[in-house]
């Protein structure tokens, strides 16, 4: 081999060398740098997902929010925040959620899903996993205060089958005696659906909801006899009719009895904690509660005035709608209810002047409230909650009658009328209201 040919055979062996040795620095290198490239990559896909997943959705939220939300949208106030403290700390959440779904069961039953413009104000957010007791996103005006508090003393009061706690902790030892904290959690409960209500939100969105929604969503629009009503007032859902069928018991006496036995037990098991078991009001709840249960015995109500009753309950008082009931429980409530009442001795010959007394009287004194022809619909009716009472639809015996313009009804509109009329024109009232039920509107006019 010539001088030139094995210099050239050595130079080639050494850069063959340098190069697998390069080589073999560089995958040396890389492998032992590996943890520092994961741990970056790590880092550069959690940001990147972070950016995608919450910082770009969290700002169209916001831009959502701040477009939908009603510019004058209340926020807590302190004693709603302390409330809001203690809802947290008695663990409050873990049953009850504080948002509606968009699912048909969860619109039937509690109303229109939950906006995000809705807890605007409310971070960390309380809506809750786990629904063991009834949503709370609209609870803002669906119970009366006496109600809330009566619950929150001892749930098994005001329902029967609740498995919440009681809250003694919360009370000065009775549900008409609450604590400052007891107060404040009312104050939080009664904001809850506060800004939708007053926003007119739903009234505003009704039609366009119906007609864009969903298939499920349509569904949950339907009117349903079964289902609880919305918690929000029924003319802002367009989901239900503030009317109510007219449930009238069976007319057959066998049947009618069946329907009355069957009524007892559904009133012993939803009924009894207010009314009492005898239906006179003097319920375990009743103590707490104003304005008191009906005296079921003290009245004679038509079949339309109770099945508009437990269709829709009344507003202001604790008397809850019961149209989840199937319609069948609700006739045998409506017969039960009705045989609780005691028909009293025939009323004597009256007097024609005597009861046109009592009309003058009426239209003097009580046509604002209850109407010029006593249907409960007088000018100032519809700013009363319980609205007056309508003497076409419920006779009070006349006990009953004289115990209210005597005394009045406390936690209603209805004073007591003893120190402005006498006896004899109370009289009068009295046997004019009562000759009420059950006359066509147009004749007492003549």
């Amino acid at each position: 081999m010539s001088e030139t040919s094995r210099v050239a055979s050595e130079d080639q062996a050494a850069f063959e060398d340098g190069s697998a040795a390069s080589h073999e620095f560089t995958l040396t290198s890389w492998l032992s740098n590996a943890h520092v490239i994961a741990f970056g990559a790590g880092v550069g896909f959690f940001a990147l997902s972070f950016l995608v997943l919450a910082i770009l959705p969290g700002k169209e939220l916001a831009d959502e929010i701040k477009r939908v939300a009603p510019v004058a949208m209340p926020t807590l106030t302190a004693s709603e925040q302390r409330g809001r403290v203690i809802y947290g700390r008695e663990g409050c959440a873990y049953c009850h959620t504080e948002q509606i779904r968009s699912l048909a069961a969860d619109v039937r039953r509690f109303g229109a899903p939950t906006e995000a413009w809705e807890t605007k104000f409310d971070y960390p957010q309380l809506w809750g996993t786990r629904r063991i007791g009834p949503d709370l996103s609209r609870e803002f005006n669906l119970h009366p205060r006496d109600w809330q508090l009566t619950h929150l003393y001892d749930p098994r009061l005001v329902v029967r089958d609740s498995v919440m706690p009681q809250y003694p902790w919360l009370f000065k030892g009775n549900a008409n005696q609450p604590t400052q904290e007891g107060l404040d959690v009312l104050a939080y409960l009664e904001s809850l659906g506060r800004a939708r209500q007053l926003s007119g939100f739903d009234q505003q969105t009704l039609t366009s909801s119906v007609d864009a929604a969903t298939p499920d969503m349509a569904m949950a629009s339907e009117p349903s006899a079964r289902a609880t009503p919305p918690t929000v007032p029924i003319a802002m859902t367009g989901g239900y009719s503030d009317s109510a069928p007219v449930l009238h018991p069976a007319s057959n006496p066998d049947d009618l009895q069946e329907e009355v036995s069957r009524g007892g037990s559904l009133f012993a098991a939803n009924c009894v904690s207010c009314h009492g078991p005898a239906g006179k009001g003097d319920g375990k709840a009743s103590a707490s509660l104003l304005p008191r249960p009906a005296n079921l015995t003290a009245a004679r109500f038509s079949d339309e005035r109770l099945s508009s009753v437990l269709w829709n309950g009344i507003v202001g008082s604790a008397m809850p709608p019961w149209r989840q009931l199937p319609t069948e429980d609700l006739r045998a409530l409506v017969a039960y209810i009705d045989s609780l009442h005691v028909a009293s001795a025939p009323p004597s010959t009256q007097e024609s002047t005597s009861l046109a007394e009592g009309k003058a009287l009426f239209a003097a004194a009580c046509a604002s409230c209850h109407g010029d022809t006593g249907a409960g619909n007088g000018p100032a009716a519809g700013a009363l909650a319980p609205s007056p009472t309508n003497f076409h639809l419920k006779k009070p015996t006349a006990e009953r009658a004289w115990e209210v313009l005597e005394n009045g009804v406390p936690g209603t509109a209805m004073p007591p009328w003893k120190d402005q009329l006498n006896e004899d024109e109370r009289q009068a009232l009295v046997e004019f209201v009562r000759s009420l039920y059950g006359t066509p509107q147009e004749k007492l006019g003549q």
